[in-house]
């Protein structure tokens, strides 16, 4: 398929929904269209494409939580290949491709002499299950059988779905793909897997995914460096009007913080507020901290509220602010908080962006790229009037 940039954006926007929902391949790639508000028949991204721009969501935003989550799953589909070895079980799906978290079922194929047998071996150990259809690989429908399994390493319980091929099925499914992948592996394949160290980009090939990857960052705001902004390809925001709307949903919204409550952005209803969104992996954002946390030292006791709104995970957030510690409150928005940021009018998707609210809750100003202590000195002053 040509790789389109609406083909990319679709496949980022889905590989959001893979992997922070779990949702399969088919509907994040439906869900992507109609959030990107293109027209239902627009050509989708096949799923080799789709599957590319998990691995690089994954390598962006999830580098410290999913290689430990997929090993975690993998130990536990070989623990239950071993308990099934009898019908020579194949894991499938995210689990075996890499791309799998704790948000994801694991899929074994098990391939009977007779279809009935396995399901026999499940009531003689005492295993409850429910009993569901799917379709083979030859187009014909055959039983799953899912049950929920304990993950001690996940601490939560995990869906285990046992598909009832026939061994004649498992012929073609070995067969690799242009990269060297297969759809499916035996135990002794897996136990090969968690021999390596653990990585989310383990099939990625080196440069294969930097469309998507800058399609990635673009949604949260990174797309190619200048004039102090990183922003995407897409048109700058008009400026904001004097008394524009906030969002009717913006003060409800919470966000985790660090350590100790969560960040409530109705608890700062009434005050004047300068919203920053930014991310450790971006220079601009990086650059304009020392000046956002002078001015909340300056405003602070008049009344001003600074809050960072942080586009990234906890850990290279708690890292950055051991280093450059401040004194506003920091909010772990994650890839969400685009959402929010598109809302207040980063339509550019760029970082940083940020806006000024008055005490009326009315959205005064906002800015794509790096602020200056000076700019927003002026912004409160128009404001304080």
């Amino acid at each position: 398929m040509e790789r389109s940039q609406t083909c990319v954006e679709i496949a980022a926007t889905a590989a959001r929904l893979v992997v922070e929902e779990g949702l399969e391949y088919g509907p994040a790639k439906r869900r992507a269209v109609k959030q990107l508000g293109l027209n239902a028949r627009t050509a989708l991204p096949d799923n080799e494409q789709l599957e590319e721009a998990v691995f690089e969501y994954l390598s962006v935003f999830c580098a410290d939580t999913q290689p430990a989550e997929l090993r975690a799953l993998r130990e536990l589909a070989a623990l239950w290949m071993e308990r099934l070895a009898e019908f020579r079980p194949h894991l499938t799906g995210a689990v075996w491709r890499g791309t799998a978290t704790r948000l994801n079922d694991i899929h074994l194929q098990l391939y009977c002499d007779d279809s009935k047998s396995a399901e026999i071996a499940l009531i003689n150990q005492g295993l409850d299950y429910d009993v569901g259809s799917t379709t083979s690989p030859r187009g014909g429908e055959v039983d799953v059988l899912s049950l929920t399994v304990p993950c001690p390493a996940l601490n939560e319980p995990i869906g285990l779905h046992l598909s009832i091929l026939d061994h004649d099925d498992l012929r073609g499914g070995l067969k690799p793909d242009a990269r060297g992948r297969t759809d499916r592996g035996d135990l002794a394949a897996l136990q090969r897997l968690l021999e390596q160290a653990p990585s989310p980009t383990t099939w990625i090939k080196p440069q294969a995914g930097l469309s998507t990857r800058r399609s990635l960052l673009t949604l949260a705001g990174l797309a190619a460096l200048g004039a102090g902004a990183w922003w995407s390809w897409r048109h700058t925001p008009p400026a904001a009007q004097a008394g524009d709307p906030l969002p009717a949903d913006f003060w409800s919204q919470q966000f985790d913080t660090l350590a100790g409550p969560a960040l409530r952005l109705a608890s700062l209803q009434g005050r004047p507020i300068v919203l920053n969104f930014w991310a450790t992996w971006c220079p601009p954002c990086i650059k304009e901290m020392p000046e956002l946390e002078r001015f909340h030292r300056e405003f602070a006791p008049q009344g001003w509220q600074v809050v960072g709104l942080a586009i990234d995970g906890p850990t290279p957030v708690r890292e950055f602010l051991a280093k450059t510690p401040v004194g506003f409150p920091i909010g772990l928005a994650g890839f969400g908080g685009t959402e929010l940021a598109k809302a207040l009018g980063d339509s550019a998707g760029g970082l940083p962006f940020s806006v000024l609210i008055d005490a009326r809750g009315r959205l005064r100003q906002r800015k794509i790229g790096a602020i200056t202590h000076d700019e927003l000195s002026a912004w409160a002053h128009r404001v304080q009037g």
